[in-house]
């Protein structure tokens, strides 16, 4: 099993801490912004068959 850290509302400092701790405790990070707090979990974590809302799937594949 993979630990994923989703890192919502981290910025600056305190980001840069936490993806480093991370990094130090082989834990894969996802810094998720506000466009993407609507978001099932499963769909942010790359879990298959969880897709993204309508909405932001757009915006998500650029």
């Amino acid at each position: 099993m993979v630990s994923c850290a989703l890192l919502y509302n981290f910025t600056g400092k305190k980001a840069e801490m936490t993806k480093m701790v991370c990094m130090m405790m082989n834990i894969r990070f996802k810094s998720v912004g506000q466009e993407d707090y609507h978001q099932p979990l499963g769909a942010l974590l790359g879990v298959e068959g969880v897709e993204l809302k309508e909405a932001a799937a757009r915006l998500w594949r650029g």
